[in-house]
């Protein structure tokens, strides 16, 4: 007979390996089962990363002895009695495999008491075999305390990050929890050194304030959309303010903190003309479905779900951000140093009091004194919800955040606000020359004003270009000479079963000359003639996209977009670069280019004071 059951432990310890992966687990596992019991206080200490000491301590509704027996059984729970509470499920833990799994790799200690009964009960466990069961003094609430994880299956031991890794997963998963739970008081402690204790709160942003002390949230973008039965909410970084990963990406679903790679994705989408390419929003993104319509019961440790109608809820999110963002902009263009609609007197018509913030100023990027340094060395330890909860530790030792990034974070962006236009009339701007062929600088006593002239007019040829190719009135200029290019045989073949596409919807004049060979007889306005081979390719480009997405608007605004990166920028002058300012003003979005590159930057004295102390310490 080769067909056998394995012993109780050894499948207890299997099913260990699917759910408790690292430290870090435990704790999450823990953390659960504390918030399921409706606890309003948490207390989390660690050591070592984890793999000495975890001691989880609440003040829920506890267990009375027999559940305090049957809680280290496989598949006991009290939170499934039928089947059809799989549908409506409104608590973290269900599986019943937690608590036994854990057991069965370390040594751990439960004290636990309810309100029925004057004393409490403490159970000891080693390997998972119960080694003593006695009353203790305790208040209404449980403490587990697990120790000497792996200590019987030391190949997973082995396994195991450094210790400051481990610690990283274990913060971040904690902090998660307390973004999501503001009415629990959370501390945490690690080596007997309190991380964070944050009481009850009334708003993220005080949450976000308490647990990442050296951040600020005060100039994000609240975000609040309700339809039907989804709700959203949470905060979304202003445009400009980028990352090189997506460890900054937070999201939650009915409190559960999740990874989605299919919400990552629109929310990049959202922030596509917002940010510079290949950089990642910050983003606390709060999504309240009908428990019905997603199914958290797919991955063992619960990171994946799976939603009932997915396409319903990418839509909703994608018109949640979209419209947050826009509403940001015109509030932006409204306080805006840049002239109004209405008025064109110059560059600033606003009081002091009323400049915007555009963006992280240059002492974000690179100084940050002795206090910012610090802190960068303590979160380069921090991950990300993302790696936390889907990728490999090596892989997001790639993504680790820049130090252009940590700095942005630890500045307090207000008070650098307050500093730039303490003293400033913005009113008062002096033209001083224009650099690089590219940018306008304007000065005061207080800070130098760089205005990007070809990032404002990639933004306006963007938004004339998509009004006019919606309206097929795309302005050309007729070539004196038509240019002749030939093709590869592919491509030949794409712009042949286009050629009367594009002609018709006036992006250029294209004829075919004989087999591989094409003349151009005009094309945009704004794409410089001696880019003409250049715009073709990427037109191709667009081409085979919008053969594969079948959606004209998406084609619309990818064109709009490639003419945008190609303007041609000519010599400027003080009246021309007073032309984009005022054709800029005419704009949706006034802050970014369609790539998300900002088009005003502010150069303070503070911030020069800083370079030379920089560079007299280098």
């Amino acid at each position: 007979m080769n067909i056998h059951v394995l012993p109780e432990q050894i499948a207890n310890q299997i099913a260990a390996g699917e759910v408790i992966e690292r430290p870090a687990n435990v704790v999450k596992e823990l953390l659960e089962n504390s918030l399921d019991a409706d606890a309003k206080t948490i207390d989390i200490q660690f050591r070592k990363g984890g793999s000495s000491y975890i001691c989880v301590s609440d003040d829920g509704k506890g267990m009375d002895e027999q559940d305090a027996h049957l809680c280290f059984t496989r598949h006991a729970t009290s939170k499934l009695k039928r089947l059809e509470d799989l549908y409506a499920l409104h608590s973290f833990g269900f599986r019943g495999e937690a608590l036994p799994s854990i057991a069965s790799i370390s040594k751990t200690t439960l004290r636990t008491c309810d309100n029925d009964h004057l004393v409490g009960t403490e159970i000891e466990l080693i390997g998972g075999e119960i080694r003593s069961k006695n009353l203790c003094t305790r208040t209404r609430g449980s403490t587990f305390t697990v120790e000497q994880l792996f200590f019987n299956i030391p190949v997973r031991r082995k396994f195991l990050k450094s210790e400051s890794t481990e610690s990283a997963h274990i913060i971040n998963g904690v902090r998660l929890y307390a973004l999501a739970y503001p009415n629990v008081h959370f501390t945490l402690t690690e080596d007997f050194r309190q991380i964070f204790s944050s009481p009850t709160c009334v708003s993220l942003e005080e949450r976000v304030d308490e647990i990442w002390p050296r951040r600020s949230c005060k100039h994000w973008i609240p975000l609040k959309f309700d339809k039907h039965a989804v709700s959203i909410s949470g905060l979304i970084c202003p445009p400009g303010y980028g990352y090189a990963g997506a460890q900054e990406v937070y999201i939650f679903l009915n409190k559960r903190p999740i990874a989605s790679l299919c919400l990552l994705g629109i929310i990049r989408e959202c922030y596509r003309t917002y940010l510079p390419p290949k950089t990642y929003p910050a983003v606390f993104l709060f999504i309240r479905l009908p428990e019905s319509d997603v199914d958290i019961n797919v991955h063992p440790a619960k990171r994946e779900v799976r939603f009932k109608n997915e396409q319903i809820l990418r839509q909703y999110v994608l018109e949640a951000l979209s419209t947050a963002l826009q509403t940001h902009v015109k509030t932006v263009e409204s306080l805006s140093i840049i002239p109004q609609k209405q008025e064109a007197q110059g560059i600033c018509n606003t009081t002091a009091m009323d400049k915007p913030f555009l963006g992280p100023t240059p002492s974000q990027w690179v100084y940050g004194g002795k206090e910012a340094t610090e802190d960068v060395r303590e979160r380069s330890n921090f991950q990300s919800v993302e790696d936390s909860l889907q990728l490999d530790d090596r892989e997001h030792e790639v993504k680790t955040t820049t130090l252009q990034d940590d700095i942005k974070e630890q500045w307090n962006i207000e008070k650098i606000q307050q500093n730039i236009v303490k003293d400033c009339n913005l009113a008062h701007l002096t033209f001083l020359s224009v650099w690089q062929k590219r940018y306008a600088l304007y000065e005061n006593k207080t800070y130098l004003l760089f205005f990007d002239c070809k990032a404002a007019y990639a933004r306006i040829c963007f938004e004339k270009s998509l009004s006019q190719l919606q309206q097929r009135t795309l302005y050309l200029q007729n070539l004196l000479l038509p240019h002749t290019f030939t093709l590869s045989p592919l491509q030949s073949a794409l712009l042949k079963r286009n050629l009367g596409f594009l002609n018709e919807q006036k992006i250029c004049s294209l004829r075919h000359l004989n087999e591989n060979q094409f003349l151009l007889d005009a094309l945009p306005q704004c794409i410089d003639v001696n880019k003409a081979s250049l715009f073709v390719e990427n037109l191709l480009l667009e081409l085979d996209n919008y053969g594969k997405l079948q959606d004209r608007l998406t084609w619309i605004n990818d064109v709009a977009c490639l003419l945008a990166k190609q303007v041609f920028l000519s010599e400027l002058s003080e009246v021309r670069v007073a032309y984009f300012r005022q054709e800029l003003s005419h704009c949706n979005n006034v802050v970014t280019d369609p790539e998300g590159n900002l088009i005003w930057h502010i150069l303070s004295v503070k911030d020069l004071e800083h370079l030379s102390l920089h560079v007299q310490k280098i």
